[in-house]
């Protein structure tokens, strides 16, 4: 008996053994295998709130959760009769979750989100029924329903233009007694706040910002009348992108790279040209109009193309990929992507009104 138990466990042994297996060794796995691009999405809506008629998306953070606008109506009922009243407000839209309206800052009647950081807090900005320039930019935490807003200069209007996963912000505060609008570079995390207006320029505005703090924008002189596309990194030095003779130009996304539609002076016809301090990564808009409208932190750039028609794209690893569209919508434009490569944007009904959609791919980039 102990001679055949020991027959078997050797025979386990030998089973068990690579040398041993006939077929020879196994591959290591999957993660052995070189892993591909996977460039297949789909197009889905995110939704309208209770009543509402239209929705935006400007931003998603890593975890999927979306912010933007989107109008809401409600009924009561005064002596008998019923009442309609409807609002439009900053929302946010965790991944799985509904869409849940920010509250307005007292007085005020319209809001906007305009970024989300990876911990969540929501940027956005909102005015009373003023309107220019007295809006205030707010932050807000869907955690404690905390609602706080920047401080202004002299009284003037504020816009969060974007937010970083990490809680870099970026936007203009204007002057309320010269109306010269401003950049700045601000953290919701440790309360830094920084105006960016280089000597010389007339007025500045930061679009969007990098995890870095580098801020993508643009800025004007009273002399040319012109935009010039315009970097402040976080660690130095600026950029004016005027130096890449590139005329009219805007910086509309930023991960390192600096990306925009740029309108030569030898030509007229906006491209898609991407910049970083160690030189050009190319042009890959020649000779067609394409206008980039965000850049993601591993490198996908999205935006729209209007050659003919409104197509929206993405562009990663040498690959443009035409975005699909979704029945009863049209004229797509992307707006906003994060690093796992999930992209948000709007498309227009028949009656002309924003809806907020998402492009989704199975894996993250």
């Amino acid at each position: 008996m102990k001679r055949f138990a020991l027959l078997i466990a050797v025979l386990l042994v030998g089973c068990n053994d690579p040398a041993q297996d006939p077929t020879g060794p196994k591959p290591a796995g999957p993660a052995a295998y070189p892993v591909f691009p996977f460039l297949g999405y789909t197009t889905s809506e995110v939704g309208l709130m209770a009543g509402g008629s239209f929705s935006t998306a400007a931003a998603i953070n890593t975890a999927g959760t979306i912010v933007g606008q989107a109008d809401h109506c409600s009924t009561f009922f005064l002596n008998g009769h019923p009442i309609q009243f409807c609002s439009t407000t900053a929302y946010y839209k965790p991944s799985g979750g509904a869409m849940t309206a920010i509250p307005l800052l007292p007085g005020h009647v319209i809001s906007t989100a305009t970024g989300v950081t990876d911990a969540g807090l929501v940027v956005g900005w909102s005015r009373p029924s003023g309107g220019f320039p007295i809006q205030a930019g707010w932050i807000f935490n869907p955690a404690t329903h905390h609602l706080d807003s920047l401080p202004r200069i002299n009284g003037g209007g504020v816009v969060f233009s974007a937010a970083a996963p990490n809680g870099w912000t970026t936007g203009t505060r204007y002057n309320g007694a010269t109306l010269v609008p401003v950049a700045f570079r601000y953290s919701v995390v440790t309360n830094y706040l920084e105006d960016l207006l280089p000597a010389g320029y007339a007025g500045s505005q930061g679009l969007a910002i990098d995890a870095a703090g580098d801020v993508a924008g643009y800025v004007y002189t009273t002399t040319e009348g012109v935009n010039h596309g315009f970097v402040w990194y976080g660690g130095g030095p600026n950029q004016d992108l005027a130096s890449l003779n590139s005329g009219v130009s805007v910086a509309t996304g930023i991960s390192g790279t600096v990306v925009g539609p740029f309108k030569p002076y030898d030509g007229v016809t906006p491209r898609v040209y991407s910049y970083t301090i160690g030189g050009s990564l190319g042009d890959i808009g020649a000779g067609i109009n394409r206008y980039p409208t965000g850049l993601s932190d591993k490198g996908r750039l999205i935006g729209y193309g209007t050659t003919t028609t409104h197509t929206p794209f993405t562009f990663h690893n040498t690959v443009s990929v035409t975005l699909p569209g979704l029945t009863g919508l049209s004229l797509f434009t992307p707006t906003a992507v994060n690093r796992c490569g999930t992209i948000v944007g709007t498309g227009y009904d028949a009656g002309y009104r924003y809806h907020a959609v998402v492009w989704s791919q199975t894996v993250c980039d």
